[in-house]
């Protein structure tokens, strides 16, 4: 029956939806208050898998986001926005789930992204999108804030590999979301540039990344 409940409860219908399901088709008398209770129990077991910890590096993470309709007072679009990512074992994972509350945005794929970074994530090595609104911006954010704690921890002992990853840029733009920016072919990044794009999809200059030691 708990099984039952959930699936309808998935499919969109109410609490009194499912419990006049239940009654007609299988003559179950079932209240409200059971339902409410087998959904409640569906939905501390969400909280505890989107609250788990991450791996610390995955080669490849997909993120898009698809627009679903949600009961919510009555039902509407809203964005889900999803981050679906490769292991190093060669399985998918989905990453997180995230329902927005209007337009896709950067400020959204910001929040997403940081949350990653939050529960364990270290390094991504590619990261593929379609380049929708704010999201190309929100990994470039995210990219350089790594970029710039790598450099202002090591740019005194070697400001060569720091400066190895300035003078790569021609190297390391295709690794980049594709999108119309001219800027993009020109621009190198510096480590107090906050506005010069950077990917979480990184080349390895020499060998080195931002998150790894310098030899």
């Amino acid at each position: 029956m708990g099984e039952l409940v959930i699936s309808l409860s998935a499919k969109g219908l109410t609490t009194g939806e499912v419990q006049a399901h239940l009654a007609e088709v299988y003559g179950a008398r079932v209240s409200r208050q059971t339902i409410s209770t087998i959904t409640d129990k569906v939905l501390d077991g969400t909280a505890e898998w989107r609250n788990r910890p991450l791996d610390p590096v995955y080669p490849v993470v997909s993120i898009d986001a698809i627009n679903v309709k949600i009961r919510d007072g009555k039902v509407v679009d809203r964005p889900i926005y999803v981050a679906l990512a490769v292991t190093c074992e060669g399985h998918r994972d989905i990453l997180g789930l995230w329902a927005g509350d209007g337009g896709e945005g950067a400020e959204h794929w910001l929040h997403a992204l940081t949350e990653l970074k939050n529960r364990g994530v270290n390094d991504v090595l590619m990261v593929v999108c379609d380049g929708l609104t704010g999201l190309p911006d929100a990994v470039e954010a995210a990219a350089m804030d790594r970029f710039i704690e790598f450099a202002e921890a090591w740019s005194q002992r070697y400001p060569a590999i720091v400066k190895l990853w300035e003078n790569a840029w021609a190297e390391f733009v295709p690794f980049l979301p594709s999108t119309p920016r001219s800027a993009r072919s020109s621009a190198r990044p510096t480590p107090s540039s906050r506005s010069t794009p950077a990917s979480a999809g990184r080349s390895r200059p020499a060998g080195t990344s931002p998150t790894s030691t310098p030899r």
